[in-house]
């Protein structure tokens, strides 16, 4: 549960967020880490003694504790999950409130399982525990498997995209072409950048906010939502992709692929206007469901790693990152399997147990650097 279930089953949501290279790694890395753990309490255990009395009763004390302590994982694990919202980059929507509705519950948890295990073993109801173990342990093992035919399906696709726009940026010796003609017309929607954010650096970098003379800044422009999935697309394409009207329109087919036909239709109506079309794309599409759309694919590229080194190498040298973010999802684990009070320990606005000092990652070192970048 702590090592692969809840880990296998946060990360593989949103594979797109991860670079292609370390998705492979870090579910290994997990795996890995759960077999370590695992090996290492069987070792210890094989020490104790079966024909000495005490340490029989150290051994059942041992089972009693962790059978209590299974249980109330699975009750926090998918019973009472709690509502932080929505997760993005290992960052909760919602603080971590911790109330005296929680620390009853809590208490009341503890002694229920705790007395309920003692009372299950003294019993002498060992036989049954096993059984319903090995029972659960499937149930883990089939949810883990999903996940992995989730990540190793995503690993095909984008395998053979991403050869496409590495091709691409082979071939290319700009980004961005623009016409030397007649007028251009560039929109530039920085994700992680808000307003705010933006005018702060424009007042304290005159030289910055020169360099985006002769742009029109929409400082009044309105989105439906803080978060970007139900927001970007209606920016880019209009209402009719708002998450109010894709809710109403009942799509069957995926979010995903109506977020596809949310850029498609803007990128074709320009292509068909005439125009000379390019674009760097990133979240919330994906060049998998886009791709098939669209037009014209030969200027359309993704944020590829050959522009990620743009931001990280020339602007953020020396930052530390965490390609794979091991310490996180094995933190997430053991929070999804913890009571409310202990969940606040694990996570602390953004800092989770076992990576205090906070490792950024590349996705967020992105949205400070992408303006100055985008300049050059």
């Amino acid at each position: 549960m702590i090592c692969v279930s809840s880990p296998y089953a946060l990360y593989v949501t949103d594979l797109n967020a991860f670079t292609l290279k370390t998705i492979v790694p870090t579910l290994a890395a997990l795996f890995g880490f759960f077999i370590l753990t695992s090996f290492m309490l069987i070792y210890i255990i094989s020490f104790v003694n079966h024909n000495s009395r005490i340490f029989i009763f150290i051994l059942w004390l041992i089972a009693w504790i962790f059978l209590a302590l299974m249980l109330l994982g699975v009750n926090y694990g998918f019973v009472l999950r709690g509502d932080y919202g929505v997760m993005s980059h290992f960052f909760f929507e919602k603080s971590i409130v911790l109330d005296k509705t929680h620390k009853i519950i809590d208490i009341t948890m503890i002694l229920a399982y705790f007395i309920f295990t003692f009372i299950l073993l003294f019993l002498k109801f060992a036989k049954h525990i096993i059984r319903l173990c090995k029972i659960f342990l499937i149930v883990l093992v089939i949810q883990s498997l999903f996940s992995l035919v989730t990540a190793i399906d995503n690993i095909a696709k984008r395998n053979g995209v991403e050869k496409l726009t590495t091709n691409k940026m082979s071939k290319k010796t700009q980004i961005l072409d623009f016409a030397k003609e007649h007028n251009n017309i560039l929109v530039l929607i920085l994700d992680r950048s808000d307003g705010y954010i933006v005018h702060q650096i424009f007042k304290e970098n005159e030289n910055l906010k020169n360099s985006f003379d002769g742009f029109i800044d929409f400082t009044n422009a309105l989105s439906t939502s803080g978060l970007t999935l139900p927001t970007l697309t209606s920016i880019i394409a209009e209402e009719h992709y708002t998450a109010l009207n894709i809710n109403a329109r009942n799509i069957n087919d995926g979010l995903a692929n109506e977020i596809a036909r949310g850029y498609a239709d803007i990128l074709n109506t320009f292509e068909n206007a005439g125009y000379a079309v390019s674009s760097i794309l990133d979240f919330p599409t994906d060049s998998v469901h886009l791709y098939p759309l669209l037009r014209n694919t030969s200027n359309i590229l993704f944020d590829t790693a050959s522009l990620q080194s743009i931001y990280i190498e020339k602007y953020l040298s020396g930052a530390k990152t965490d390609e794979i973010p091991l310490k996180q999802l094995v933190s997430y684990g053991l929070f999804r399997s913890a009571t409310y009070t202990i969940r606040k320990s694990i996570y602390r606005r953004g800092l989770w147990l076992f990576s205090k000092h906070g490792v950024i990652s590349t996705s967020s070192l992105r949205g400070i650097s992408e303006i100055r970048a985008l300049v050059e």
